[in-house]
């Protein structure tokens, strides 16, 4: 599937709108998990803001925009905020949607855990 979302032959559009028709009472959750390689890696700004339209295009598309089934979870450091505040599409966005978290220690990521645990039972 990663190839054909790569390549096009796929949207990830059109997966969100199949799943919300299959599944009508749920929600997709998509987590990309250190996003600050978007930065790192891609260097071909065009790239980079095609690839940004094309999520938020899946977050935020007409048929959607009531109750979409999508939601992003993007972990990034701070220190590339800027980068992602300067493409104001999606500056919008974390404007409105981004929570900031510190650094836990041990002894907290291990709370968290544990009561994460506790509660799937």
């Amino acid at each position: 599937m990663a190839e054909y979302l790569c390549n096009g032959r796929i949207l990830l559009s059109d997966v969100v709108t199949k799943f919300q028709h299959n599944y009508p009472q749920h929600r997709l959750l998509l987590i990309a998990d250190q996003f600050e390689e978007l930065y790192t890696l891609c260097q071909d700004d065009k790239l980079r803001r095609d690839f940004l339209d094309k999520l938020l295009d899946s977050i935020d598309s007409p048929i959607s925009r009531a109750k979409s089934p999508l939601v992003l979870v993007a972990t990034m450091r701070v220190d590339f905020l800027g980068d992602a505040l300067s493409y104001s599409r999606f500056g919008d966005v974390l404007r409105n949607a981004d929570i900031k978290i510190r650094a836990m220690n041990r002894e907290e990521l291990s709370q968290v855990i544990e009561n994460r645990r506790k509660s799937w039972g």
